[in-house]
């Protein structure tokens, strides 16, 4: 990162910013302002465009015609990373692209390069300049430390970092964080709030995209809202409240209610859909639970308290040490997901990217991978029905946009 930014012109500016792709219009004259030093909050639902958005400003992919974006007062060239990298745009996406094994020195000269002489690398070199990175944005850390030893806001703040290096090609402007706190525990968020507040001090221009929406009014000094590929407004964040921002995502007002505490239990007379008793697993003991039909219960607990570990164990993901688990009374016979799949228990694992999906293959192929036998005929997928199944669930869950299953 470089000395403080002193333009006055915005850091980033787009305007009448449209993307369409098949069947959808993802970007729908779009405008944005971002002044330098200004931490600037961008929240929709899924499908709002908000990704859109980032992937044209990254370069990777190419707006439509009449769309005009600039950097510090320069015009953006479409399509092209490296060029959105010159003009000063620098990304750190959820999938922070960290290797585990690797030293922080490592990780982060990645993307610089690593120093080297007469084609060996200078490890004393790669250090110092790693410090010098960190030192940017207030981090103090050994650059040998393998970064799978780092808590999840410490390996933020080293993608961060990485970033914002100091490149003699290009001074940064504008940085760009696609929900860097959304696989944060609550104490690791003030962390990396202090953080990007630091950054935003030197000048640099922060956009960042957030699904928690009491951090963005806590933290933002203006807020705007993306819905179906338009903006539908761009506030202060001290002029909004909570109740003010979730209307303008939805598009309607919802209504505060408080089930009776009868009504959480269930129909009368019924029993707990899940129960768990006794459960141990890792560094989890004892833990029962019960949930009756119609609840939603929380779990909350900080890193290491056995939070993590209680889903996994219900499911069988994860072995279990001792305990029981029963659905509508039946105790679930045998071990693993099979067995939690078959006595009707869904799992929706924290990492989304590595467990819960398959990136190389489509939306379509994803809903349907964990249940073929329903849509298959000879040992055949038959498409017509997958498409059906796929298109039934996306309009029951409201998925956005409706016809990206492919």
């Amino acid at each position: 990162m470089t000395a403080t930014i002193t333009r006055s012109e915005p850091a980033l500016s787009v305007r009448d910013l449209s993307k369409a792709f098949p069947g959808t219009l993802a970007l729908d004259h779009v405008a944005l302002e971002i002044a330098p030093g200004e931490i600037h909050a961008l929240v929709g639902h899924n499908g709002s465009g908000k990704s859109t958005l980032i992937k044209i400003l990254a370069g990777c992919e190419t707006p439509d015609a009449g769309s005009h974006i600039t950097v510090n007062g320069a015009t953006l060239p479409p399509g092209s990373p490296h060029d959105s990298f010159l003009a000063g745009c620098r990304f750190v996406h959820q999938d922070l692209g960290l290797v585990d094994a690797l030293s922080v020195a490592d990780n982060i000269s990645m993307v610089g390069g690593w120093p080297t002489r007469m084609g060996t690398i200078r490890a004393a070199a790669a250090r110092r300049r790693a410090r010098a990175a960190l030192a940017a944005v207030d981090l103090e850390l050994d650059p040998d430390q393998p970064v799978g030893e780092l808590s999840p806001a410490l390996r933020t703040g080293v993608a961060i970092a990485r970033a914002l290096q100091h490149d003699e090609r290009a001074e940064t402007a504008v940085l760009v964080l696609d929900e860097p706190t959304a696989t944060l525990p609550l104490a690791e968020v003030e962390t990396l709030h202090t953080l990007m507040r630091t950054v935003a001090r030197s000048g640099v221009a922060i956009l960042f995209v957030s699904h928690r929406l009491e951090e963005v009014l806590e933290l933002a000094d203006r807020v705007t809202v993306f819905r179906n590929g338009r903006n539908v407004t761009t506030e202060a964040a001290a002029h909004l409240t909570h109740a003010e921002v979730v209307t303008a995502m939805l598009g309607f007002e919802l209504e505060q209610v408080t089930a009776p505490p009868a009504q959480a239990e269930g129909r009368p007379g019924s029993g707990p859909v899940l129960k768990v008793e006794g459960l141990s697993a890792h560094v989890l003991r004892d833990f029962d639970l019960e949930l009756h039909p119609g609840q939603v219960v929380g779990v909350a607990g900080i890193e290491g308290s056995g939070r993590d570990d209680l889903f996994p164990a219900i499911f069988g993901a994860a072995e279990r040490r001792a305990g029981t688990v029963s659905v509508a009374g039946r105790p679930v016979s045998g071990s693993g997901p099979r067995a939690a799949l078959r006595a009707g228990i869904a799992y929706v694992p924290a990492d989304r990217e590595h467990l819960a999906s398959l990136p190389g293959l489509s939306a379509r192929e994803n809903v349907t991978v964990a249940d073929l036998p329903s849509i298959s005929r000879a040992g055949a997928v038959r498409q017509g029905a997958e498409r059906e199944d796929v298109h039934g669930w996306f309009e029951r869950l409201d998925v956005r946009p409706q016809n990206a299953i492919e």
